[in-house]
């Protein structure tokens, strides 16, 4: 049995020539606090109020990762975001860009970043 069709969920990046532009996202997971792995390639959706992720959360190496912070929403990712060398997380916002992402670090580890020296993959903040 297929599971219910989900809404899209509109996002906004700055083109090539800085002007704001929308997107839709139809394919992605609403991120949980039990996750701590995001596959590479898969978009996550930051939606409700606050989602708290105790451990550090670790981006998989290969296409980029999409986070999307709903208007309203907050991430709390305690121990951080680990994005090593081949990883590559963008973050959107929405309309009203008050999604907050909430990290903080573990041990000598960034907040969002490589994890113990493994080389830093590329990070774009475009909103959120």
């Amino acid at each position: 049995m297929l599971g219910a069709a989900k809404d899209p969920v509109p996002y906004y990046y700055c083109d090539e020539f800085g002007f704001r532009e929308m997107a839709t996202a139809s394919d992605y997971e609403v991120l949980t606090s039990e996750m701590t792995t995001l596959a590479a390639g898969k978009t996550y959706v930051v939606s409700g109020t606050t989602v708290e992720i105790s451990n550090r959360i670790h981006v998989e190496k290969g296409n980029s990762v999409k986070l999307i912070l709903k208007d309203g929403c907050r991430l709390k990712a305690n121990k951080g975001i680990g994005v090593n060398s081949g990883a590559t997380l963008a973050i959107y916002g929405q309309e009203e860009d008050s999604g907050i992402l909430d990290a903080g670090a573990r041990g000598f580890d960034v907040c969002i970043g490589s994890d113990d020296n493994n080389g830093l993959g590329e990070i774009y903040i475009h909103g959120g």
